[in-house]
């Protein structure tokens, strides 16, 4: 039983007055966390994809490379993607296998052209790198490719604007900009396209030239040019840290989904140093809890201890949305308390099962920072928010 609470408070440095030139996300990721073991700290942090199930990061560096999940979920490697003939002829950069895993595609830094080589399925050896030029693509420098939607269509970079390529009688054309004509989305720092079309998830400085951060573009047709960016609530203008000076200098860039969605991939120096990050979708953007059924999901987004995320937004007005994630089945308790210690309101108290939880909070007397508290059996935790009224 907690008896008394007791706050201890660095309250300078925290700005009232945020701008935000995006409204956040309705969709909610997870606090995100190193996705490698500190042992494999070493690698180059350069543009990477994922294969379509998440257990494999492939990147460029004088030779294309692949980490892997083993049967017990431990990364392994890097190892090289060989053999594979010619490639040390080139500078690989961002390569991407086909969802059959028997394509590989790569931009070669020193033209910025794209390439491609083929698996062949009796030797298990990687034919010679072809430069791609299908119907259009390279005719200027600067091609990428982003992510396959399946095997006859891709996401596609030319010219440092995304484009929507397809298979037609063996050919890939790249049929026009993405997603309307004249109006291809940058690519600057990195985006990744969701298989519908119709979400797109980017790097970009935004409003603050110092910090890459995240954001998603709605598309809602593809035929006019309407859109609508919004920034994610794990990025820098949406985080109550970066507010308070925590994250001067945080860059968040090249973001890379598994296909379902449920896992980003991303590269951050959130520690001063640039190191590959997760997150996971916590809230789809219709309000609706996400919560994986594998066993290999599961063992991840249960884990041995609470996690109580930071608020969203923050600062907020009139609401604000609190999230937790509990490891199995127990008694919990949240609460709001003023700076001084006193309670302002009881939001949740019962036992609650496995798994993610949300409660949104409003009715707050005045303006200023608030303490969330969630009391368990386990221990408190803490998190500053903000109320401007």
């Amino acid at each position: 039983m907690v008896s008394k609470i007791v706050f201890t408070f660095l309250l300078s440095g925290i700005s009232l007055f945020a701008q935000f030139t995006y409204p956040l996300a309705p969709e909610v990721w997870s606090k995100p966390e190193k996705l490698l073991p500190d042992s494999m700290a070493q690698l180059p942090f350069s543009p990477f994809s994922l294969t379509t199930t998440g257990d494999t990061l492939l990147y460029g560096f004088q030779n294309v490379y692949f980490i892997y999940k083993d049967p017990a979920g431990n990364w392994q490697g890097p190892k090289e993607l060989s053999p594979l003939y010619g490639i040390p002829n080139y500078s690989p950069d961002y390569p991407v296998l086909t969802p059959d895993k028997k394509t590989l595609y790569f931009t070669d830094l020193r033209s910025f052209r794209m390439y491609k080589c083929r698996l062949n399925d009796t030797t298990r050896v990687w034919g010679a790198p072809e430069v791609f030029y299908d119907n259009g693509f390279n005719v200027n420098p600067y091609w990428y490719c982003i992510n396959f939607l399946n095997d006859s269509t891709m996401f596609v970079v030319g010219e440092e604007r995304t484009r929507l390529a397809r298979m037609v009688n063996g050919k890939w054309f790249p049929n026009y900009e993405y997603p309307n004509p004249g109006f291809g989305l940058s690519w600057i720092h990195g985006s990744w396209l969701f298989n519908t079309g119709m979400r797109a998830y980017f790097s970009s400085s935004g409003s603050n030239t110092f910090n890459r951060q995240l954001y998603i573009r709605y598309i809602y047709d593809t035929v006019s040019t309407s859109a609508e960016t919004k920034i994610l609530n794990i990025s820098t203008e949406s985080d109550s840290l970066f507010l308070s000076g925590h994250y001067k200098g945080r860059e968040e860039t090249f973001p890379y989904l598994t296909a379902d969605r449920k896992k980003m991939v991303f590269i951050a120096n959130y520690d001063t140093v640039f190191k590959y990050y997760v997150s996971r979708l916590i809230i789809d953007e219709n309000g609706d809890s996400v919560i994986t059924s594998t066993s290999e999901e599961t063992s991840v987004d249960y884990p041995k201890e609470i996690e109580f995320y930071q608020n969203y937004p923050n600062p907020f007005n009139p609401e604000t949305t609190l999230s937790f994630r509990l490891p199995n089945e127990m008694s919990i308790s949240l609460k709001i308390y003023s700076v001084d210690g006193r309670e302002i309101s009881s939001l949740a108290n019962g036992r609650y099962p496995a798994g993610y939880h949300t409660v949104i909070v409003s009715g707050f007397p005045a303006s200023g920072i608030y303490i969330a508290s969630l009391i368990s059996e386990s221990g408190i935790y803490s998190q500053k928010i903000m109320y401007l009224k």
